[in-house]
């Protein structure tokens, strides 16, 4: 999605119920990807559902794991 604010909302329809995570991040030179330096470190802004951080690399699922149901829902994730 184009980023033109701070802060940019995404709205999924019609999840069915379930266990889901998310990651984000923010390509900002636009080449579909999320750089990053030769031993794997992102040069770009990204986070997690939960804003949950790994040790090294990525989050365990348990940590970045939400539980959608009926009704609506919300998960702020913070760029880092």
């Amino acid at each position: 999605l184009p980023v033109g604010a701070a802060t940019v909302e995404v709205v999924w329809r019609d999840l069915p119920p379930g266990r889901y995570a998310a990651v984000v991040y923010h390509d900002r030179n636009g080449d579909g990807k999320l750089n990053t330096l030769p031993v794997g470190l992102p040069t770009e802004p990204y986070g997690f559902s939960n804003n949950a951080r790994g040790t090294v690399g990525p989050p365990a699922w348990d940590k970045a794991a939400f539980e959608v149901t009926s009704g609506a829902q919300t998960q702020a994730i913070r760029l880092r």
